[in-house]
């Protein structure tokens, strides 16, 4: 029993390792696809003020 208990511990942490993980990528791509978006709307908006 107390052999198979680090095997239990480890299944039930990497299963919550990976409910984070995937959480944290969808939130991480999102946030930076809003960067990116962000970005692109002050260098279009920049961009006269560079031919001027």
């Amino acid at each position: 029993m107390l052999e198979q208990l680090p095997l239990f511990y480890d299944i039930r942490s990497t299963h919550c390792f990976l409910m984070f993980y995937n959480f944290y990528q969808k939130y991480l791509s999102t946030v930076i696809d809003y960067l990116k978006y962000l970005l692109y709307l002050a260098i279009e908006s920049s961009e006269p003020v560079y031919y001027w």
